[in-house]
């Protein structure tokens, strides 16, 4: 009886210590994922509107965004909880451009979004068992063939 005593709190603490379920990383970054199409699409007209076709990176994104999102007040407090809370990296990729969001320290890739599917967040990363690293999709060609041509 005291053995069971003992290995049980050890067994529910060992259990506590993984990583958290599904439904928890979901409740967490679902909300993100539905709202980072929804500026990119922002984001994107701006780029359009203003034919910038060079390189387009972090600091250059964050500008764009803060013109075409910050006077809307929930948008504004939607992208500086992005901001806040993530780690930004922006990509061009051909002539559209992907935003990827990692924890704060860059350990792991929560989601990317390919800015060509304004109902979509095209790479959900928390989703897999284990998320991957904080680096762009390598087959992005692919990404683009399934998500992104209409």
């Amino acid at each position: 009886m005291k053995r069971i005593l003992i290995i049980l709190p050890l067994v529910l603490l060992i259990s506590s210590c993984g990583p958290p379920s599904l439904e928890v990383r979901k409740a967490k970054y679902d909300s993100m994922a539905n709202f980072l199409p929804y500026i990119n699409q922002k984001v994107r007209g701006y780029i359009q509107a203003y034919s910038i076709v060079d390189y387009l990176n972090g600091s250059q994104y964050r500008e764009i965004l803060e013109r075409v999102c910050y006077p809307l007040p929930s948008c504004r407090k939607d992208a500086e909880k992005m901001f806040n809370t993530y780690h930004v990296k922006v990509r061009r990729v051909n002539d559209m451009f992907t935003v990827m969001l990692c924890d704060i320290d860059e350990k792991e890739k929560v989601m990317e979004d390919f800015s060509c599917n304004e109902s979509m967040t095209e790479i959900r990363s928390y989703e897999k068992d284990v998320p991957g690293p904080c680096e762009f999709e390598r087959g992005w060609e692919d990404i683009i063939n399934k998500y992104c041509k209409y």
